[in-house]
Formats: structure tokens, C-alpha cells, sequence
């Protein structure tokens, strides 16, 4: 028909309506329509108001899904230069990354995965710490920067831990997510 009913068929129509229901359906179709619609849905608004609503809604709004556990996250990829487990010199950010066991361990804490995103893998982090510098051969100090694209380097430079931990970009040494037991 071309006019809507004014209630509910039995059986569904064996092609869709020339004209659309004056009100939505109560439940979604069977399967999708054959063809996209013949002109584009009205634009979403620019932006939020600038002000709250003066009055509540009628309803409460009804929840669509579990919420999700709040869990605290990098900020940024970069490993914290000044984080220290236990706040000893030498337990830095790459030195989680030296042993698998042990980094398998410590980066289950929240503090260490904030604070050692990349060694830790948190969210596809892989980013070298753009402070850290080395010796090369000629006693002149490098940036993991220095190594991208240059294969003799790479090969020169990527074997020692501390360079291969820290420019783990640079030295193809991403690690992999440590999944939180």
C-alpha cells in the first residue's frame, strides 16, 4: 500500500512501502532493505550546547552497556627517564626489558606500565626515549635517532642491552603487550 495501516500486519509486506511509518518500528527488521535510501539522513549537530539544560530530563537514561573497569594508562609512550623500581639507580625502565621473566613480573604494577609503557608494550607503545644518549665508537654521544635507516649502526649498536632497551623504535626491539594477570 502506499498509505501506512493503522496497525500491524500479520505477515510482513513482500516489498518495502513507497512511504516511511509515521513512527519507528518496535523491533529491527529481519534483514536489511535492498537499496540505501534515496537521500542522506539529516547532519549531526556542530558541537555541544555551551550550557547545561536549566531542568532534568523526564527519564532517566538507560544504561546500553557494562561499564568498563577504569584502569590507569600512559600518558604518553616515551619511558619515564626518572622512574626507578624501588627508586634504585640502576632499575630503570630498560632494565625490565632485559629479562623476559622479570618483565613479565613487574610489568603486572600499575606504576611500572604508566610509567614503562614501551617496555611494557602497553597499547602498541614502541617509541625510544628521546633523552638517551650513547657512546659511538668515536666517543661522541648518539641519540636513538642517529641509528634509523643506517644498517651498519643498527647492527653496531642494537646489540648492546642498554642501547637495544632504550631505542627500542630504532633497534626493531618492540615489545610484546604483557597481558595483567
Amino acid at each position: 500500500t502506499s498509505v501506512p495501516t493503522s496497525s500491524p500486519t500479520s505477515v510482513p509486506t513482500s516489498s518495502p512501502t513507497d512511504v516511511p511509518t509515521a513512527t519507528p518500528t518496535s523491533a529491527p527488521t529481519a534483514k536489511p532493505t535492498s537499496a540505501p535510501t534515496a537521500t542522506p539522513t539529516a547532519a549531526p549537530t556542530g558541537a555541544p550546547t555551551s550550557r547545561p539544560t536549566a531542568a532534568p530530563t523526564a527519564a532517566p537514561t538507560v544504561a546500553t552497556a557494562t561499564p568498563t573497569e577504569s584502569k590507569p594508562g600512559p600518558i604518553t609512550c616515551m619511558n619515564d627517564d626518572d622512574f626507578r623500581i624501588n627508586k634504585k639507580k640502576k632499575k630503570h625502565c630498560a632494565f625490565i626489558t632485559w629479562r623476559e621473566g622479570r618483565r613479565t613480573k613487574l610489568c603486572q604494577k600499575n606504576r611500572v606500565r604508566v610509567n614503562c609503557p614501551s617496555s611494557c608494550g602497553i597499547d602498541g607503545c614502541c617509541t625510544d626515549r628521546d633523552t638517551f644518549r650513547f657512546k659511538n665508537v668515536k666517543n661522541k654521544k648518539k641519540s636513538c635517532e642517529w641509528l634509523n635507516g643506517n644498517k651498519k649502526r643498527r647492527a653496531t649498536y642494537c646489540v648492546r642491552r642498554r642501547v637495544e632497551a632504550e631505542c627500542v623504535n630504532s633497534c626493531d626491539n618492540c615489545q610484546p603487550f604483557v597481558v595483567k594477570l
